[in-house]
């Protein structure tokens, strides 16, 4: 039986024996592409949690984020118990992803959000900005905000 090596040696139907097959000079992968692949670059782990829960309350104008991370399975959060007296039919309730080099945020449904300021006002409060005064969401109809 041959090994391994061997094998990688033998060109796959359809591929010329005079073919480069095997010698490794194979096309390179872009190195955008080999950051993003290469589990060599950094093997630590992601400090906190990996996916928080947010609710965005239209009438107050902030985000509000929870987690589960650490918190026993009968005591877990959902977006049930998440802050509940947020009622306007205008909130939105989603999940924030920790990806490489940043967020991905999505709704209940796991879509994506389509409204710019909810995606910075929700990324903001990840990133540990819930103090700042949030700028005023622009309204296009109605009076001005008090």
């Amino acid at each position: 039986m041959p090994t391994y090596a061997q094998m990688r040696e033998v060109p796959p139907l359809g591929v010329s024996n005079d073919a480069e097959y095997g010698t490794g000079k194979t096309a390179a992968i872009p190195d955008d592409i080999k950051r993003l692949l290469d589990p060599g670059q950094s093997t630590d782990p992601d400090p906190g949690p990996i996916q928080l829960l947010w609710v965005y309350d239209p009438v107050e104008n902030v985000v509000h984020i929870a987690h589960n991370e650490g918190r026993h399975p009968a005591y877990r959060i959902t977006h049930k118990d998440h802050h509940p007296e947020i009622t306007h039919e205008s909130a939105l309730r989603g999940f924030a992803f920790k990806i490489k080099g940043g967020w991905r945020i999505v709704d209940r449904a796991s879509k994506e959000i389509d409204d710019p300021y909810i995606v910075r006002a929700v990324v903001s409060a990840l990133e540990g900005k819930p103090n700042s005064q949030p700028e005023d969401h622009p309204r296009y109809h109605g009076l001005p905000h008090a």
